[in-house]
């Protein structure tokens, strides 16, 4: 925030990381990173649930079983807990409740729509104020499934991925594709945004774990994207990949971080 100068976040909240025992929620972490927010006037988009951005997708605490009958239940009580502790933030504009919830992604236990419609529910009758976002892949599933229940629809918008036989795949997808879905889209929604533009390497396994890295991204690419992006006609952009530039500036390599510096700086 400081040295990029970005004033639009979207934080995901980490269900393993907050409630670390039963019943016990640790929000220390969150609140440190959400007061900075408050500080610099940034916007904040926080994610909560079972399933949010970042491998593995998936962060259940040891404690709970997904296969038992308890777990829509522990998951609706974790909801609870950070919508009524969070909703007064000044930083707070809205609320992603689940990530791509209805695509088959990550390590993660099946999706129930009927607790997904719970959730969405649950967190409209807790802060009636803050709108919701729910998110799709841009390019692998329908945008209208969950137009219905949702103030705005998100996409992830990527450009190429890995495949484990055919190696790098690019996306064959046009600007205008996501051009006319979004106009489409947004008959049944007050908005559509680009929640997640692919703005770092496709890794095959952890992050964290940078010879995982199957596919390059370089500023070449970052320019590229940016320029397909604006074709769209989509108004409001997240770039996914900060914590990639960061990776690459403390290793020696500031391209990507200064090529989102320039960004952020118009």
């Amino acid at each position: 925030m400081t040295d990029l100068g970005a004033k639009d976040v979207r934080l995901p909240i980490y269900w393993s990381d907050v409630e670390r025992a039963p019943g016990v929620m640790d929000f220390s972490r969150l609140d440190a990173l959400m007061a900075i927010a408050e500080a610099r006037d940034v916007a904040v988009t926080l994610v909560v649930g079972m399933k949010v951005p970042r491998w593995p997708e998936c962060f259940v605490p040891s404690f709970v079983d997904p296969s038992t009958s308890t777990f829509d239940g522990a998951v609706l009580r974790y909801v609870q807990a950070v919508v009524d502790h969070e909703k007064n933030s000044s930083a707070l504009i809205r609320w992603q409740v689940e990530n791509e919830p209805l695509f088959p992604y990550g390590d993660c236990p099946s999706v129930s729509l009927s607790r997904l419609n719970k959730e969405i529910a649950l967190v409209r009758a807790l802060d009636p104020v803050h709108p919701i976002l729910l998110t799709v892949s841009g390019e692998q599933e329908p945008w209208l499934d969950l137009a219905s229940s949702a103030d705005t629809i998100g996409l992830s918008l990527y450009r190429f991925a890995y495949n484990a036989v055919l190696g790098p795949v690019a996306f064959p997808h046009s600007s205008f594709y996501y051009c006319i879905h979004a106009f489409l889209t947004g008959f049944f929604v007050k908005d559509v945004v680009v929640s997640e533009l692919q703005m770092e390497p496709w890794f095959t396994g952890d992050p964290r774990d940078v010879s995982s890295v199957a596919v390059p991204f370089s500023s070449k690419d970052f320019a590229n994207h940016l320029q397909f992006v604006h074709e769209t006609g989509i108004h409001e952009v997240l770039l996914w990949g900060a914590e990639w530039w960061y990776y690459e500036k403390v290793h020696g390599d500031d391209s990507l971080w200064n090529s989102a510096k320039s960004v952020f700086n118009e």
